[in-house]
């Protein structure tokens, strides 16, 4: 009987950070990683759904103006 792989949160946030940090496409990091291209794109919506990504301290700096 196969076995279904188990991903790590950690193995999800870095094959998903290739995606978004370094540019590169689905299709290449799910052929590098040896995944499905659309497990790599339900890794990344599960993110952004739960706030992973989004960016904190929006607003915290000033902008003083010239």
């Amino acid at each position: 009987m196969d076995k279904r792989r188990t991903f790590s949160r950690e193995f999800k946030l870095a094959a998903v950070k290739k995606v978004i940090e370094q540019g590169l496409s689905y299709a290449a990091v799910a052929k590098d990683l040896r995944v499905g291209e659309n497990l790599v794109r339900k890794w990344k919506k599960s993110f952004d759904e739960d706030g992973t990504f989004q960016v904190e301290g929006i607003g915290s700096q000033s902008i003083q103006p010239s």
